[in-house]
């Protein structure tokens, strides 16, 4: 595998974590 399919394999997988974390946050606010 090279470098460059790991780094963007990288970024994509810390981008999708983030993103479920902001989903779950929105969840949280609008069950308040």
């Amino acid at each position: 595998m090279s470098l460059v399919v790991q780094a963007k394999q990288k970024a994509w997988s810390l981008k999708s974590r983030k993103t479920n974390l902001n989903m779950r946050e929105v969840r949280r606010v609008r069950l308040d």
